[in-house]
Order: structure tokens, then sequence, then C-alpha cells
């Protein structure tokens, strides 16, 4: 169970790390555009916030990978909740599919973490 949860976790890092490369740095490039579902002006007049956003979507994934480096369960279950309530609130105002490609995943990485009972001790620093 242990080593799914690992590689969905892993998966939601690369999800968030995909959306700092697209946020910050191509907002404004035709398969952003495509992939977003905006306009050219669109994209113009959002640039300066979706940047902001990728680099918190940056900060998330950066979290995710040093919970699983670190083999820090703790640090994992508070990154895969942040990666929850951050998916359902984009879900929620942007696009409802959000939640099936970014909360359900991360959700699921976190049950499994919580039914890894055996493994607490080796996957948590006291």
């Amino acid at each position: 169970m242990i080593v799914l949860a690992r590689l969905l976790l892993l998966m939601v890092a690369l999800e968030h790390l995909g959306l700092l490369v697209f946020q910050t740095f191509l907002w404004q490039s035709p398969l952003a555009l495509q992939l977003f579902h905006q306009t050219a002006a669109q994209a113009a007049d959002s640039a300066v916030l979706a940047a902001n956003q990728g680099v918190h979507n940056g900060l998330l994934a950066i979290g995710l990978l040093v919970g699983l480096v670190g083999k820090d369960r703790r640090f994992c279950l508070f990154f895969l909740g942040f990666a929850i309530v951050v998916g359902m609130f984009a879900a929620l105002t942007s696009d409802g599919r959000v939640f099936f490609l970014q909360t359900v995943p991360a959700m699921v990485a976190l049950l499994l973490f919580l039914q890894d009972r055996k493994g607490t001790k080796a996957h948590t620093k006291n």
C-alpha cells in the first residue's frame, strides 16, 4: 500500500510542478491557452495572477517531494491535505474537472498513507 501511496504522491507533486511551469513561465503560450481554455487577451490580462498561482503550486510540489524523499509521513499527510483543499477550491471556483485531476489522486494517496498503520514509525520522523 505504501508504494502506491508514494507513487500517487509523486504524481500529485509532478502535476503541481507542471502547473508551476505553465502558470509561471508558459501562461501565454499556445499550448497553455488550449489547456486552460483561454484567449490570448484573457491570458495577457491574468498573467501576473497566474504566475503567483504557479509559485504557490510549485511550493506545494516542493513540500510533497520533501515529505516523500525524507520519508516523513506527517509531512506527506500535511501537504496532501493542502493539495486536497487547493484542488477542491479550484474545482469549485474555476473548473470542476480539477476535482478529478488534482483532488482525487491526493485524496487516495492520503487515505493510503493513513491506512499504512504498520509503517507509521518507519515513515515518520520522531
